[in-house]
């Protein structure tokens, strides 16, 4: 994937400037149509934020042709997703994640360390 058009989006240092990457990060992977694979909405109606959760294979010894051919798009997906979140981290950042997690356990780790939750955080100017 050529990531020349996301060269605008800063580089995840640290909580100072979670914001906007997070905010960065969110409106690329939405123009791509890949926000699903990070969001956690529940809401079927609310099609741009209801998530995409790993399929499911109904039985593991004998998946059927259309379980594997949905699965390996999931992989895909996932897998274009995390390679937009990784291109802009610092390496002590990206030493958080494994590549083995998902884009959206990846997504979660990241504003488990770097989201700030303090009341003068919450306002920006």
């Amino acid at each position: 994937m050529k990531m020349g058009k996301y060269d605008h989006i800063c580089e995840l240092m640290g909580s100072e400037n979670y914001p906007q990457w997070c905010w960065q990060i969110t409106l690329a992977l939405k123009g791509k149509g890949l926000w699903q694979y990070c969001s956690k909405g529940t809401d079927i109606s609310e099609y741009e934020e209801y998530a995409i959760a790993k399929p499911t294979i109904s039985n593991i010894f004998h998946p059927t042709p259309d379980e594997m051919k949905e699965i390996r798009e999931w992989i895909k997906d996932d897998a274009k997703v995390k390679e937009i979140i990784c291109w802009k981290l610092s390496s002590i950042v990206l030493s958080l994640l494994d590549e083995k997690q998902s884009a959206s356990e990846q997504w979660e780790i990241l504003a488990g360390h770097y989201a700030r939750v303090d009341i003068l955080s919450q306002f920006k100017l």
